[in-house]
């Protein structure tokens, strides 16, 4: 914990006047430049972990390369006198994009406007080789509370896209789940300015729809959804959105990062050539959208298996940092199709350590699937769900979110004691296990749950 305190003085110079806020990284102060005769902010560092050190070393020479009026000025930087690291920027009064528009909503054009003006100034970061790599609402200020002076804050996470030979560290979740491009959520290494533009699609989406893009129950299911989900179409929450931008809407939140525009300065140029139709403001709704599986026109169902490597309180698991940490993600990827691949399955490593794989086949199939990922991940939480009953079959998007619930359910049972399933073995849902009770052994566990054992011998 730092010992500066309110009206020290830092390098003679910054006085602290009022403290801000607080995150579990640093605290921010409004403060005083003695010398410039003007309010200043103040980013104090808690002393604590290196990389926490790294990361705050890093986001001061991000700024101080940078010089864009949509990008918070940076002023000094140093070492309080009880070693405490400290950032100094312009101070700027005003109100995060996120806070406007769940308060006030925005128009469409108020929200291409400013995802126009964010964009530019993010351009200018992608020029000199850097990437931010957690745009979200809340990373931009409106300075003043006026749209027309939107700016890009915290580049806590910043990157040079050359380098840096470990620009994302695989089995680290860098960013924020709903704004995440693909790439990160699986934890791939060599993020770079299209991974930026993804985020700035989720941020448009919902600015011009009042919905988040991708939304979900906990993490896991957030980023399973960005990997394999796509976002309900924007004619549908808004029938009158030009052709042009629906068009660059779609690139922008394209899976494939060669399917982008290259940067947010081509995003920028594309936003300026809209005509945005005139209709009325949008709140910021917390509600779920709606999501269909990517690749299967029409299909909406299928069976998902959560897996949870490396969880708290097990043992014997396959380890993440053994699975992950040592090779890269695309590794990780051939590794998970070698054991799901001859089930017709498609397997995917996110970047918190879970392990989801995408299931069409019949319900046995898929719990022959769910038994081989058992036999490498010993005593890791497992998870499979399938669509529900056939006539009212449950969208992907929500089979994912009823998987990474009971997922989330196993891991706290496992830290926090309770009825644990038989080693070995996956937990399922009822409607699953119905389907699965003459070709395999269940155990019922009460409240809803069943485990499966394995396959009956004949």
């Amino acid at each position: 914990m730092s010992m500066v305190r309110l009206n020290d003085q830092l390098l003679g110079r910054f006085r602290l006047d009022a403290q801000i806020a607080e995150g579990g990284m640093a605290t921010v102060y409004r403060g005083f430049d003695q010398t410039l005769d003007r309010t200043i902010a103040i980013k104090l560092l808690r002393q604590g972990a290196v990389d926490d050190v790294a990361r705050f070393e890093r986001e001061a020479q991000i700024l101080a390369t940078l010089d864009h009026p949509g990008i918070t000025r940076y002023i000094a930087s140093g070492v309080a006198q009880d070693g405490s690291r400290f950032l100094v920027m312009e101070w700027i009064e005003g109100t995060t994009l996120a806070e406007h528009h769940a308060r006030a909503g925005l128009t469409p054009a108020d929200g291409v406007g400013v995802v126009a003006r964010v964009a530019d100034a993010l351009g200018a970061a992608h020029a000199r080789g850097l990437v931010h790599r957690d745009i979200k609402p809340d990373n931009i200020l409106l300075a003043g509370g006026d749209l027309q002076r939107a700016m890009v804050i915290d580049f806590g996470l910043g990157r040079r896209t050359a380098g840096d030979a470990r620009l994302t560290e695989t089995g680290m979740v860098v960013g924020t789940p709903g704004y995440m491009a693909p790439e990160q959520a699986r934890g791939e290494r060599g993020i770079d300015p299209r991974s930026d533009v993804f985020a700035l699609g989720c941020v448009l989406y919902e600015c011009v729809t009042g919905v988040p893009a991708f939304a979900g129950r906990n993490p896991a299911a957030v980023m399973t959804r960005i990997v394999l989900c796509e976002p309900r179409p924007i004619r549908d929450l808004w029938p009158a959105v030009p052709v042009a931008l629906e068009g660059l809407l779609t690139r922008m939140l394209a899976k494939r990062r060669d399917e982008r525009p290259r940067d947010a300065a081509q995003v920028a140029a594309e936003l300026r050539t809209v005509a945005v139709p005139t209709a009325p403001p949008r709140r910021r709704s917390s509600r779920d959208s709606v999501a269909t599986v990517v690749d299967a026109a029409g299909e909406t169902t299928a069976h998902v298996i959560f897996v949870q490597p490396g969880c708290p309180g097990t043992a014997g698991t396959t380890d993440t940092t053994d699975a992950t940490d040592a090779a890269d993600a695309a590794d990780v990827a051939d590794a998970l199709d070698r054991i799901v691949g001859p089930f017709g399955a498609s397997g995917h490593a996110l970047a918190d350590g879970t392990i989801v794989a995408l299931m069409r086949g019949d319900a046995a199939t898929a719990a022959d699937c769910a038994l081989a990922l058992a036999l490498v991940f010993v005593d890791a939480p497992i998870v499979l769900v399938g669509p529900g009953e056939l006539v009212t079959a449950m969208p992907l998007a929500a089979v994912i979110d009823a998987g990474a619930d009971a997922l989330e359910h196993a891991d706290l049972q496992r830290i926090f004691g309770g009825a644990l399933p038989p080693p070995g073995s996956i937990r399922v849902d009822p409607i699953t296990a119905r389907r699965l009770a003459d070709q395999f052994d269940l155990h019922d566990e009460g409240a809803g749950i069943w485990c499966l054992i394995g396959r009956r011998t004949p």
